[in-house]
């Protein structure tokens, strides 16, 4: 994946630890103690700042608070989940072979999107993949009605 492309902190944050694994662990612990809700929300704010979609979902109180009670909730008693995610990356994750499950209708954010990115997950993928074109981080919320519209097809 290019995270050059659609920089912003998130996937800036993103590259830096998969290229250093070794500080997943101590940069989750730093988030945990600076987990109060207005440092959330600072962060939250300049991550979704780099698409104006996002940037304008996250300026509802409803859904600033929505995610920040969400991360909060996540990661306020263990790290445990969110370091073992983080992890399966950093290690090379990759899709089980051969893939046995359900097909996926596979959906890109426009924003972060590069072209043949779609190839890793070819293994999955049912149908082209459908690229929202201005969409960023926060697709479930600016994007919703062509999400679902993925499910009715």
């Amino acid at each position: 994946m290019n995270l050059a492309r659609g920089r912003s902190p998130f996937t800036a944050l993103s590259a830096l630890l998969l290229r250093h694994p070794a500080l997943i662990e101590p940069y989750a612990r730093l988030r945990l103690r600076q987990g109060n809700r207005a440092a959330v929300i600072g962060g939250f704010r300049r991550a979704f700042a780099a698409t104006p979609a996002d940037s304008a979902c996250f300026d509802q109180p409803e859904v600033a608070g929505h995610l920040a009670a969400d991360r909060m909730g996540l990661v306020g008693r263990s790290l445990r989940g969110a370091i073992t995610e983080q992890r399966l990356y950093s290690d090379g994750w990759r899709i089980a072979d051969p893939y046995m499950g359900p097909r996926w209708r596979l959906a890109f954010s426009g924003h972060f999107y590069t072209p043949g990115e779609e190839a890793f997950w070819s293994e999955v993928a049912a149908g082209a993949p459908v690229i929202l074109l201005e969409a960023g981080l926060l697709a479930q919320f600016t994007h919703a009605e062509a999400l679902a519209a993925l499910f009715a097809k």
